[in-house]
């Protein structure tokens, strides 16, 4: 029968938890610093426990609100657009993630088997320098030096594949996020530079709109490629690492004790939820306030000239500073929020990990189990070594796992507006636009030339054509001319009377709302439009634009 254990102080254990808990608290509390700790520990959670309930509170609010607005007819009289619920996180992963991984042997494909091979032997070369780091305490507790040199010359050699492994994991990583982008970029321009959707997408409709297509392809299409890749490895490599370490260490220490350790993270992961901030929320905002002042200083240096001509140069910066000061103010919230939630993080993950994993160390080296009763001092010296070793890299697994919420919640604000721009390519390639205009323009408006009909013909002619802007404004009403080939023709008027509109809807900008319209092919057509466009290139390229020659051709 084993004998009962002695503390320090003198107290006399049995061999169960309950009495070394027992004694783990009396210690604890006896002390000041045991209970400045506890009244701290009640502090935290009161307060943390108030901030999730009062988010709670609002983000119900909110929803309610957003209810009650929907329900609610617009105020203009125009018709309700029905309204679809919004995508889930993953619904919206899903639809990019088909562009992005077209099949098993594309790039994207290729360089995501790579970094998955990478984070394995990670992992595996984590799990063997953590054996040898307690070997090597065990030999200098029992001052083995010849055997502790040759270790050291071992860990040596395997940080040469750890060091590899680890430079090649960043730059897979890397090569990912840019083989994801490549292909998203090239699939989102095809289709945005035909149907003259580039024109259409903030020109055309009465709903879905969009001003910073330019900043969802370029800035946030990067940001969100990286953070996608980096979301990748830092939940695939915790869940391997969990799996194999737990593997390990329940062989070496047992089963209870792990569970416990994992039973720690999981009511802390819930916690660090229930009080987070909307962060997925606030990610989207900020990146549309940062694109709206990015289209500021875009503006004024497309209209320099006019403004230079009115002056208007401090009112133009009162627009800028006022536009930036909507982001300071919405930035410093954001770190404000994000400074709480990594206090919190950084106690209750990292070391809390930390306090946990020791504990968790206590019956094995305090009670003598795992076979370590009647062992020598370098034995529980090995194997506290490697436990402490391996519960280390649990605990960093298992962070990264609790706090991937950070990274979801970043990655969901860019989501959402990349996938707002594969929602409004698709919209717009069905047309939705045109007919959402033609639908509202036949029940609000008094057209006269009967069904939209455009035809092929040799010459140009206008039948009792309505002419509609694309916010359903009747500009021409019942317009009739015939212009033959080889006929010169002057369109005369007033600044707003449609003349510019009558090209637009002839060149197929606008859509034709009502009436007949003839016209010879678009490529017999050529336009020249009001403000004089620099294309890239040389003076040829300016001369032949919109073709393209080739070498042979110049």
């Amino acid at each position: 029968m084993s004998k009962p254990v002695t503390t320090g102080t003198g107290a006399v254990l049995g061999n169960n938890y309950g009495e070394l808990g027992k004694h783990f608290i009396s210690t604890v509390l006896s002390r000041p610093s045991g209970r400045l700790l506890v009244s701290l520990w009640t502090l935290g959670t009161v307060g943390s426990l108030g901030i999730g309930v009062f988010n709670t509170l609002k983000r119900r609010l909110e929803k309610n609100k957003a209810a009650s607005i929907q329900k609610n007819e617009p105020v203009d009289g125009t018709p309700r657009k029905e309204t679809t619920k919004p995508q889930s996180l993953s619904r919206q992963l899903q639809e990019i993630l088909k562009m992005a991984f077209p099949s098993v042997i594309s790039k994207p494909s290729l360089y995501l088997t790579l970094y998955t091979l990478f984070l394995i032997a990670r992992i595996l070369l984590t799990i063997k320098i953590a054996k040898i780091t307690g070997k090597l305490g065990k030999m200098i507790g029992a001052r083995d030096f010849d055997n502790m040199f040759h270790l050291q010359a071992i860990f040596s050699l395997w940080c040469f594949p750890a060091s590899i492994v680890n430079s090649f994991l960043s730059y897979t990583c890397d090569k990912l996020a840019l083989a994801i982008r490549e292909k998203l970029v090239h699939k989102l321009h095809n289709r945005y530079f035909s149907h003259l959707l580039f024109y259409r997408a903030s020109n055309v409709g009465l709903s879905n709109k969009m001003d910073d297509v330019d900043q969802r392809i370029t800035q946030d299409m990067k940001k969100f490629t990286s953070q996608l890749s980096e979301l990748y490895g830092n939940l695939l490599k915790p869940v391997l690492e969990v799996i194999m370490l737990s593997y390990t260490l329940g062989k070496l220490m047992g089963n209870k004790e792990l569970m416990g350790f994992f039973a720690y993270f999981f009511i802390a992961g819930q916690w660090l939820r229930f009080v987070m901030p909307p962060f997925a929320k606030m990610t989207a905002e900020t990146q549309k306030l940062e694109g709206d002042f990015r289209t500021h200083h875009t503006r004024i240096a497309q209209k320099s000239e006019e403004i230079a001509f009115y002056g208007g140069a401090e009112t133009e910066k009162g627009l800028v500073n006022k536009s930036f000061d909507k982001v300071k103010t919405l930035s410093n919230r954001f770190f404000r929020l994000q400074m709480f939630m990594s206090v919190l993080d950084s106690y209750l993950v990292k070391y809390g990990a930390s306090m946990v994993a020791y504990s968790m160390l206590i019956p094995a080296v305090y009670l003598g189990h795992q076979g370590l009763k009647n062992k020598r001092s370098t034995e529980v010296m090995e194997y506290y070594l490697t436990a402490t070793q391996l519960f280390v890299a649990l605990g960093a697994a298992c962070k990264h796992l609790v706090l991937s919420y950070k990274r979801i919640q970043a990655l969901a604000g860019l989501t959402s507006r990349v996938y707002d721009v594969v929602e409004m390519i698709k919209w717009r390639e069905k047309n939705e636009d045109e007919k959402e205009i033609k639908a509202t323009a036949l029940k609000t408006l008094p057209l006269v030339g009967g069904p939209p009909t455009i035809l092929e013909g040799d010459e140009i002619e206008f039948k009792n054509v309505d002419i509609v802007s694309p916010t359903c404004h009747l500009l021409v009403k019942d317009l009739t001319f015939k212009v033959s080939r080889n006929k010169n023709v002057l369109i005369a008027g007033p600044n707003g009377a449609g003349k510019s509109s009558l090209f637009r809807v002839l060149a197929g900008l606008w859509p034709l709302c009502s009436g007949t319209i003839v016209r010879p092919s678009l490529d017999k057509l050529f336009y020249i439009p009001q403000q004089p466009y620099v294309t890239i290139g040389s003076l040829r390229d300016q001369v032949t634009y919109p073709d393209i020659l080739t070498n042979d051709q110049r």
